[in-house]
């Protein structure tokens, strides 16, 4: 793929389109339209899947006071609205042809995770499409975020537990409950964990050690992943939980070391917060933290720091095909 070296300017006022705005599973886009809003972009256009799924999806981006044009596919969107930047919330399976189209029209880009559905046997090898796509975005001075949230609630967490700040993780447990079973949870699930490992020390090699799966049954509803993450210390412990819940709220947490944080969410305003031991603290809504810290990177306010550099992205493609692989062998 040949992307001529075009600078991408920063804008004031960014416009920007969404993909996937109606989900039926996990229905993040139009959250995602209304937090770009709230902090001061624009969302002049979506794209659809079909064209019978324009008119319901404008009536949930109505319910946000957001008026949106819709489109079914990429280029007859740009042949008529003038954008900035792209949110991709539509399924995993279309992640590549509207990154690669978006970096044809010199866009940003915020996608949900994983970037890449993990390719195990044959085709292409989505490491290698993830590290070309992260270079080629950067050559053309262009931003391109994955949307794991839960390093935004670290200073919650931090609030909760005063002693973590200072302390070397050395064990991590997280817990998330998908709607997914089997293979898809680990697609949809552990670049939560990854990203926040990622946020808390830098790992030291491309590799985890001591993968393994506390089941191996391909529909599973319940799922552990225990491995170890290598860090400078000396690496961290860590056990991922999954248990499959169709339904909000989700039960999700995480312990580093053994302190524990419980999300709670109060279903009539969705306002999040950790509990440990009777304690509860707030947690700001980490999706909007990472739409807003997109935003300002838009206006040239901010760049993307942590688990969004470019090496942190490539370097969380490379685990979470190992773990999907991984149990896919054992399954297979």
């Amino acid at each position: 793929m040949s992307i001529p070296p075009v600078k991408a300017p920063r804008v004031r006022v960014p416009r920007v389109a969404v993909a996937g705005v109606v989900r039926r599973r996990q229905g993040l886009g139009e959250h995602l339209a209304h937090f770009l809003v709230r902090h001061g972009a624009e969302v002049p256009a979506f794209l659809a899947s079909r064209p019978e799924t324009i008119p319901e999806a404008q009536s949930v981006l109505a319910r946000h006071g957001i008026e949106a044009a819709g489109y079914v596919g990429l280029d007859a969107l740009l042949a008529e609205q003038p954008i900035d930047a792209l949110v991709i919330a539509s399924p995993a399976a279309t992640h590549a042809t509207l990154l690669e189209g978006a970096l044809a029209a010199g866009l940003h880009v915020l996608c949900e995770k994983p970037l890449l559905e993990p390719v195990l046997w044959g085709g292409d090898d989505d490491v290698e499409r993830v590290a070309s796509l992260v270079d080629a975005f950067a050559e053309r001075e262009l931003t391109l975020v994955e949307s794991c949230q839960w390093p935004y609630t670290l200073p919650a967490y931090r609030e909760l537990h005063p002693a973590s700040a200072t302390q070397q993780p050395r064990h991590v447990e997280m817990w998330l409950s998908p709607s997914s079973r089997g293979r898809d949870m680990l697609v949809d699930s552990m670049s939560h964990p990854l990203s926040l490992l990622q946020a808390l020390a830098p790992p030291t090699a491309d590799q985890l050690a001591g993968l393994s799966f506390s089941t191996v049954r391909r529909d599973a509803g319940r799922l552990q992943a225990s491995f170890r993450y290598p860090t400078a210390s000396g690496g961290v412990v860590v056990r991922v939980r999954l248990e499959s819940h169709p339904e909000q709220p989700r039960p999700a947490g995480f312990a580093i070391n053994g302190l524990a944080a419980a999300r709670r969410i109060r279903m009539e305003d969705y306002a999040l917060s950790f509990e440990d031991g009777g304690r509860q603290v707030p947690v700001p809504d980490p999706t909007e933290r990472l739409v807003e810290e997109f935003v300002r990177t838009l206006r040239g306010e901010d760049r993307p720091v942590g688990p969004q550099r470019g090496a942190a992205i490539v370097w969380r493609q490379g685990a979470l095909r190992e773990i999907v692989g991984s149990f896919e062998r054992l399954t297979a």
